[in-house]
């Protein structure tokens, strides 16, 4: 029996029905047990767009921001701490801003390269996040993008906020290491991609960008060894593109190059 609340990523497996049947009935003991948990199951239902009778209705206070029912849909695996958190395309398309496509491009990455900045300067806090905030912060965004478990590599969830920019928004995915690691995964949609301007890196800064179908996706980090972001930045990549979690032979290149990595110098 789980000593704890279930993390996000059983959570998630549990409505995905990717558990197996011991980890299962724990998650569902603990759901019967603490209302919390129910809601936060229930939450996951709706917004991947099923339903499931014996669980209750989503918390009043973030009912009023989910997005009606729909028809059932090709179903998506969110991951969130560990997990993918996949693509379910639903509803939101931003304007794009009357700049052209490369500038248009650079004010994304400068905007999201002060969200990471900023984000460095004020975190303090050893704690990870919590579910229900984490639903909160993708209900506003509107999508269910893929978000790998980089746990393998030393890497635990720790932010989900979205940001308003321009005439829309953008999802930040923030990990965060035991030695002074943090990376930001930042996810733009409506077409929008951002595009990476090397002269307003600083030292030590890395980045990487890609677009996989209407979704931009940004990855900064800043003191990590570079051999190690080359490969989160690939593995995340290829994660977003098949639309699926990290599968193990991924989740041990990750391990194995963790441990021969330098510690971030952050």
């Amino acid at each position: 029996m789980m000593e704890k609340s279930p993390r996000w990523c059983d959570l998630n497996a549990y409505v995905d029905g990717e558990l197996d049947a011991r980890k299962a009935a724990d998650v569902a003991l603990a759901a019967g047990m603490t209302p919390d948990t129910a809601d936060h199951i229930a939450l996951l239902y709706h917004l991947k767009g099923g339903s499931h009778a014996a669980f209750p209705q989503a918390p009043a206070d973030l009912k009023s921001v989910l997005p009606p029912e729909q028809p059932a849909r090709a179903r998506a695996a969110i991951a969130g701490l560990c997990l993918a958190l996949v693509s379910a395309a639903m509803l939101v398309t931003l304007q794009l801003w009357p700049l052209t496509e490369i500038t248009a491009g650079r004010e994304l990455f400068a905007s999201a390269l002060q969200i990471h900045r900023q984000w460095l300067a004020d975190d303090v806090s050893k704690t990870r996040e919590e579910p229900h905030v984490t639903l909160a912060a993708l209900t506003r965004f509107g999508q269910l993008p893929v978000v790998p478990d980089l746990e393998s590599t030393g890497l635990n969830l720790a932010l989900v906020s979205v940001a308003d920019v321009g005439n829309g928004r953008i999802l930040q995915v923030g990990y965060r290491g035991h030695h002074g690691c943090h990376l930001s995964l930042f996810v733009f949609t409506g077409g929008l991609l951002p595009h990476v301007d090397t002269t307003g890196l600083a030292t030590g800064e890395r980045a990487s960008a890609w677009q996989t179908g209407d979704l931009g996706y940004l990855l900064l980090a800043k003191g990590m060894d570079v051999a190690r972001f080359d490969l989160i930045a690939e593995k995340v990549e290829h994660a977003t593109r098949v639309k699926a979690p990290l599968d193990a032979r991924a989740t041990q290149e990750l391990a194995d190059n963790k441990r021969q990595s330098a510690s971030c110098n952050a």
